[in-house]
């Protein structure tokens, strides 16, 4: 399974944390099926690497960092 991880610097404002879902979601939008997941450098959560390690834990095996 593919995913799709949009980093973001990250806020403390939520508002900021919806841009990017949003974003996110106009991808999955355009293509059926495309799973979208968001992770943050700093400020939000999750973590990138949080992120990547529940992926991982998932059993995803391949992930594009946008």
């Amino acid at each position: 399974m593919s995913v799709l991880l949009g980093v973001a610097h990250g806020s403390r404002d939520e508002a900021s944390q919806e841009v990017v879902r949003s974003l996110l979601q106009g991808a999955a939008d355009l293509r059926p099926g495309l799973r979208t997941e968001a992770a943050y450098v700093d400020n939000a959560s999750p973590s990138i690497r949080a992120a990547l390690q529940g992926l991982a834990d998932e059993g995803v095996d391949d992930v594009v960092v946008l």
